[in-house]
């Protein structure tokens, strides 16, 4: 028999549903970037049609972030720089780095951010300029 579990399924171990203070269930206090520096903060990046850069991601925080580039295709590297995967979206695991190649084939304005809305609006985005 094939079963799968869905969120459905789930009940709550306490009445009301939560274990914490509603103050403490969101993550509005996050402030989070690329290179540290968080969206309201950053100029575009700026990267010529045609070329080729590599992107170290590194997680230095206890969050999982998938992060998406619209427009052009994520190359995911392996630590000697050999070709793993093409991806839209790349999963960086908390205390985890990743390697990839991006090359700019699409003119225009695209969107970089991770793909957690509340990491999002946090500070996670950048946008990339394609001239």
């Amino acid at each position: 028999v094939n079963q799968f579990i869905a969120y459905g399924h789930y009940g709550s171990l306490v009445k009301g549903g939560s274990f914490l203070p509603n103050d403490r269930l969101h993550k509005n206090s996050y402030t989070l970037g690329f290179n540290g520096v968080s969206y309201a903060n950053a100029a575009p990046i700026t990267l010529n049609y045609g070329e080729t850069v590599r992107v170290v991601l590194i997680n230095d925080t206890m969050m999982n972030h998938p992060i998406h580039l619209h427009g052009m295709w994520s190359e995911l590297e392996d630590d000697r720089g050999n070709f793993l995967a093409r991806k839209h979206t790349l999963s960086v695991a908390p205390g985890h780095a990743i390697t990839y190649r991006v090359t700019a084939n699409a003119i225009g304005r695209w969107a970089y951010h991770c793909h957690l809305l509340y990491h999002m609006n946090a500070g996670m985005f950048r946008e990339v300029r394609v001239s």
